[in-house]
């Protein structure tokens, strides 16, 4: 994490480009494509989160959203809450027999 922060201040001080390979050593992006090929990997992407579980993609964000700046021990408890409400919902039902029954969820967000 050090050298991410060493990187990211770097650029932020300098003020000089910043290639695709050491940005994503930054950190700074997660996926690097070949020019050209942006317009499909972001259609790869919005497809896969389409078909993602509602409930499960809300609760990702909350929980990022909601440990950022926490300690590992208070993230953890944030966590378990959040875990336990997708269990307990519906989706998390739905989403065991889905998988006892091997077909695709029909998860509705609930």
């Amino acid at each position: 994490m050090r050298i991410t922060h060493k990187i990211a201040m770097e650029f932020m001080l300098l003020g000089e480009d910043l290639d695709a390979k050491r940005a994503r050593e930054a950190g700074m992006v997660n996926r690097v494509v070949p020019t050209g090929e942006e317009l499909a990997e972001a259609q790869l992407m919005a497809k896969i989160l389409a078909n993602s579980a509602p409930l499960v993609m809300t609760t990702l964000k909350q929980f990022t959203q909601q440990t950022l700046n926490k300690s590992p021990a208070e993230a953890g408890i944030i966590r378990r809450e959040l875990l336990l409400k997708v269990r307990e919902s519906e989706d998390g039902a739905e989403e065991r027999r889905a998988f006892r029954e091997k077909r695709t969820p029909g998860s509705r967000g609930t």
